[in-house]
């Protein structure tokens, strides 16, 4: 079996109760034959990077579950109709990609040794490896290893993908006039 992550964006106007019924069907999914559910994370309504489907926020929630392959299109299934989700992934884990323990899987070493953090649901650590253009600052400035610089760029273009990070700045620019 393998370990996956589901991140699901609902429009931020959707009520807790649709939420919590989309939930227990996820949930009862990824429970389905031997797989288990691990972890459920609601992370709020955030401010996008830039609008999705014309929405400038959305409630973001993540599911963590050991499961296999086949079950990923029955998710698919289940929340490809949903008028209510804006987005919707689900990735295979770093620590399976890696084969490493789920505690080392956002850490790694440049070449100096010194340990670096990388996760794209951290958009404040990934901006650091960025130019102020939004560009990904390459290998030989950043000082990492290319599994390393991999990691980095897998964890900008997924941030990107969630709308946690713009895809021409590092952060989100309000467009609001300042009096």
């Amino acid at each position: 079996m393998k370990k996956y992550e589901t991140i699901v964006i609902f429009k931020s106007d959707v009520t807790k109760e649709h939420i919590s019924l989309v939930a227990k069907k996820l949930e009862k999914i990824m429970k389905d034959k031997p797989g288990q559910f691990l972890k459920k994370d609601d992370w709020g309504i955030k401010k996008f990077a830039y609008p999705v489907n014309g929405y400038g926020e959305g409630r973001y929630v993540f599911w963590y579950f050991e499961n296999e392959p086949v079950v990923l299109k029955e998710i698919d299934k289940s929340l490809r109709f949903d008028e209510s989700i804006l987005r919707y992934s689900t990735l295979l884990t770093v620590d399976q990609l890696e084969g490493t323990e789920l505690t080392n899987k956002k850490t790694m070493r440049t070449r100096g040794g010194k340990r670096v953090h990388v996760d794209y649901k951290e958009p404040l650590t990934v901006t650091k490896y960025l130019t102020e253009r939004g560009k990904i600052v390459p290998r030989r400035v950043s000082g990492v290893d290319a599994r390393t610089q991999r990691r980095i760029s897998q964890a900008v273009k997924r941030a990107r993908q969630f709308a946690l990070l713009s895809f021409t700045d590092g952060m989100y620019v309000s467009n609001e006039k300042s009096a």
